[in-house]
């Protein structure tokens, strides 16, 4: 439609631009940027992966594995234990090349239940490579072997390794994992987290120097460090994202990858630097409030003394009840009392003439103790309504609490522990407890017998 009648002025339409308008060849510019490398684009973790066996350091983990596949036993596997990105699964891989074998692997995305290991696993130990070639068996995060979807896994990669002539590679990231219990009895463990600084130092050269970033040897020592990790893919993402125009530029706010890691320099702030330091140490971090509680009941013990042991405890409670006060009615925003009183007010407490002096640090395990004793006071419950309605006989408990003059569930919960506990130091105490609150044999004995185990 024609509006320049109307007063409008009417844009003139824009030519559009051709090619062969242009003085650029474009076919040389296709060409180019298909010859140059495309490495110069790639995350530093990818372009400095390991690729071959010259890329390794020689570490005493590396030389035991090199050991373990140059003279194996039948027999024996090797675990390889350590947090994901510390090297397990590329060392095996690299080895595997290096040596010139067949590599057969299961990893955590396979099934591997009994059926299926012995069908798949089974068959690889005793068949022959297609080449002739020497095989070398991996199976990957076994501690990710469920016990539902893999059923009987765990139990018929013990079998098999035991009659195994070919070497078997397992790895695991947690190496405290009840998972692998069995599979430690027939495994040399290595755990691949114990990287020396030296390692980290080399790479972080090698990698400097591959990029020209200009670096102070004393930086890149103190960054190693303070973040003192075993994950080396995180390690080289760290150091890239700490380089800004091809100067490394270390990042005091980077975050730490490794989380017990975290809580080793929390604690270290609360107990050994100043108080406000601590308390913003604890903004900047995403340690649970629930193991921070626990690691602080179980190290304030040690870190304080006489009147700063007893302030300490007490600026805990107070965290604990505001903490109360959250769960119960949802008031968040108490969280800053409790913050407060945990880092701040704990720090606080540290005496100018008897500082706390360096210590292990250990997790409380007091959850775990309630469990254990909470299982042994079972065989000490009461009846249920319906074990009454048909006549059962009368637990020590039951007894023990009509003489007390309590419920039978109180007595379990309350008064058994602190019984059990006098009845460790004096065994005359048990024999007359027993004869005078409990009357028949059985009961006598069983409550003797439960006051000694818990």
């Amino acid at each position: 439609m024609d509006l320049s009648s109307f007063g409008v002025e009417v844009k003139k339409k824009h030519q559009e631009v051709q090619d062969e308008n242009l003085n650029i060849d474009t076919e040389e510019l296709r060409k180019t940027f298909a010859e140059e490398k495309t490495e110069h684009y790639l995350p530093w973790f990818l372009k400095y992966a390991i690729s071959s066996f010259g890329d390794l350091d020689m570490t005493p983990e590396l030389k035991k594995v090199v050991d373990f596949i140059e003279n194996f036993k039948p027999g024996k596997a090797l675990l390889l234990v350590g947090m994901p990105g510390c090297g397990k699964t590329t060392t095996v891989t690299t080895l595997a090349a290096h040596y010139d074998r067949e590599l057969f692997e299961l990893n955590a995305s396979d099934a591997r239940g009994k059926s299926v290991l012995n069908e798949q696993l089974g068959q690889g130990i005793k068949q022959h490579s297609l080449f002739a070639k020497k095989k070398l068996i991996l199976v990957d995060e076994v501690d990710g072997i469920s016990g539902t979807y893999d059923r009987g896994g765990m139990a018929e990669l013990v079998s098999l390794i035991k009659t195994s002539k070919v070497p078997i590679i397992a790895t695991a990231n947690d190496k405290e994992s009840e998972k692998i219990k069995a599979l430690k009895k027939v495994a040399t463990v290595l755990d691949f987290e114990q990287h020396s600084q030296s390692v980290l130092v080399n790479l972080g050269k090698k990698i400097f120097e591959g990029e020209n970033i200009t670096y102070k040897e004393e930086d890149l020592d103190a960054f190693i460090r303070v973040r003192s990790s075993s994950d080396i893919r995180g390690f080289i993402n760290d150091l890239q994202a700490s380089t800004v125009h091809s100067c490394f530029v270390p990042d005091e706010n980077l975050e730490i990858r490794d989380y017990k890691r975290k809580i080793q320099q929390l604690l270290d702030s609360i107990y050994f630097s100043y108080p406000e330091d601590a308390y913003k140490k604890n903004f900047a971090t995403d340690i649970s409030l629930d193991e921070l509680f626990l690691y602080l009941e179980e190290n304030s013990a040690v870190a304080y003394r006489k009147e700063a042991f007893v302030a300490a405890y007490n600026d805990i409670a107070k965290a604990d009840v505001f903490r109360g006060r959250i769960l119960r009615w949802q008031y968040y925003r108490y969280l800053v009392y409790v913050n407060f009183y945990l880092t701040y007010a704990l720090s606080s407490e540290k005496s100018e003439k008897n500082p706390p002096q360096r210590f292990a640090l250990k997790k409380n395990n007091r959850i775990l103790k309630k469990w254990i004793y909470a299982n042994k006071v079972g065989a000490l419950r009461a009846r249920t309504r319906v074990e009454k309605e048909k006549g059962a006989e009368s637990t020590a408990l039951e007894k023990l609490a009509k003489k007390m003059g309590r419920s039978a569930n109180r007595t379990r919960k309350e008064d058994i522990f602190y019984l059990s506990f006098i009845a460790k130091h004096d065994k005359a105490f048990v024999q007359s407890l027993s004869k005078t609150l409990v009357s028949g044999e059985k009961e006598q004995e069983a409550l003797r017998i439960s006051l000694d185990s818990l």
